[in-house]
């Protein structure tokens, strides 16, 4: 039964503290919640349902409320909706839901402190936006819908244990200066991303499981801590833009993904104890991004890590092995890599275009490799190896890679060779003829990868620490 332009026709005829709503009522267009209300059974939905500040509308287990199109439920008081693992609370289109999000959703707004939603079934909305305190959402099932979780501006709610899946614009979405905690959801085929970081927004990321998706984080900003959580199947893993100085990724795995962690733009993050396994790219550094990497298992993927575009990322004491290339830095980009087990890849250490011999030659052009580095650093006020010193002609750069284990075979070539041979698995091009560069004039020489120092056993406090649950 409907009652359309009636709005809550039990709350007239019951003048009581505490309205209670059968299954044979339902709310009109444009209704409003003004006293403590209780629904149960089936509530058919017609327009915007507004639960008014100071008010509680509870649901009970089992409830069915329907949306028409454009529909939505507005909250400005609290809403408790806790339903059973045998009874949820379902949110559904009343139409046949044609395209996601037909109807507008369930919002929260600053006066809905206390408001939970628990065990609720949310199909086809157009999002859940929470733009409060003190708001939890969990083991529910939000799908089929736009943006599972919108987290507004200054919000704070907990999303936990829930599975969010099949959506055409994202999972969670966090604005600037929300602080969420985002703990042991399920987010599947949820387009873009399963969870998105604007600038300053710093939400708590733990013990999920993502899939499927675009992205499966995107950080734009500060990267708040990443820990614990699984990223499967998605285009790229983690992406994390200009996100400063050694925010923390930790514990996490990385299965099957194209690439499992991008850094791009200035990105500086502190990557440890995480399993890459069975991405196409495990780690790419891009665009003067120089993460530190340190202590993860980079096993069986088409490429370890690769740095572009001037990105030096320091690579300490992991385990890169099984992979088709370990390492492969490009575009001057002057990795430091000590203390590594290397080993069993196809090629452990490889250079592209990776010429100081042409960074002196055309010092009147745009700086980049080592020089952009020193001026990049210079300007943040980090340290660098060469501050105040000439640069001295001529300069063989190279790329230091010393101080490692490389797997028997290589080490056995580097015992019988010595530090200036030509090594099986290292390929630098720099006994290779000089060749030229497109748009500047002459031959530049190529560098050189340094691995003298190497050890002769596996060094035991490389990888993922034992016990540390990754």
């Amino acid at each position: 039964m409907r009652i359309r332009n009636r709005a809550l026709l039990c709350v007239g005829v019951f003048a009581l503290l505490l309205v209670y709503v059968p299954a044979a009522c339902a709310a009109g267009a444009s209704a409003t919640v003004e006293k403590n209300t209780v629904w149960e059974g089936k509530v058919a939905v017609e327009g915007t349902v507004t639960v008014r500040k100071g008010v509680t509308l509870t649901l009970n287990p089992g409830t069915v409320v329907s949306f028409a199109k454009g529909g939505g439920l507005i909250c400005e008081g609290v809403l408790i909706a806790k339903g059973s693992k045998d009874a949820p609370i379902r949110f559904l289109s009343a139409g046949k839901q044609s395209s996601p999000g037909e109807w507008e959703g369930v919002r929260f707004t600053e006066g809905s402190t206390g408001s939970i939603l628990s065990r609720c079934v949310i199909l086809g909305a157009a999002a859940v936006e929470i733009y409060g305190t003190g708001i939890e959402i969990g083991n529910c099932e939000i799908g089929k819908g736009k943006i599972g979780v919108v987290v507004g501006p200054g919000s704070n709610p907990k999303v936990v244990g829930n599975t969010i899946g099949e959506m055409s614009g994202g999972g969670v979405r966090c604005a600037s200066g929300s602080t969420p905690w985002i703990e042991k959801n399920v987010l599947r085929s949820c387009g873009p991303f399963g969870i998105s970081g604007d600038r300053s927004a710093a939400p708590l990321v733990r013990e999920n499981e993502i899939s499927g998706c675009e992205r499966g984080i995107a950080f734009y900003g500060t990267i708040p801590p990443v820990e614990g959580n699984v990223f499967r199947k998605n285009e790229v893993g983690v992406s994390a833009t200009m996100t400063g100085n050694r925010q923390i990724l930790r514990g996490n795995r990385f299965e099957g993904n194209r690439i499992g962690l991008l850094c791009e733009q200035f990105s500086e993050p502190l990557v440890e104890r995480n399993l890459f396994s069975g991405n196409g790219e495990a780690l790419v550094c891009l665009r003067s991004s120089n993460p530190l990497v340190r202590n993860n298992g980079i096993v069986g993927n088409d490429n370890g890590i690769v740095a572009g575009n001037l990105s030096c990322p320091m690579i300490l004491a992991n385990e890169i092995r099984g992979n088709k290339k370990g390492i492969y830095l490009t575009y001057s980009s002057y990795a430091t890599i000590r203390g590594n087990n290397i080993y069993e890849n196809e090629i452990q250490v490889e250079l592209g275009l990776m010429s100081s011999d042409w960074e002196r030659k055309t010092r009147n052009k745009p700086l980049r490799g080592g020089a952009a580095q020193q001026t990049y650093q210079a300007s943040r006020g980090i340290p660098t190896s060469r501050q105040g010193e000439e640069e001295k002609e001529p300069i063989k750069r190279s790329v230091d890679a010393t101080g490692n284990w490389w797997g028997e075979k290589d080490t056995e070539e580097m015992e019988r060779k010595g530090p200036e041979a030509n090594i099986g698995g290292l390929i630098d091009y720099y006994d290779a003829p000089a060749h030229p560069s497109d748009g500047y004039p002459g031959v530049y020489e190529q560098d050189r990868i340094r691995y003298e120092g190497w050890r002769k056993s596996r060094l035991p406090d490389a990888g993922v620490p034992k016990g540390s649950g990754s």
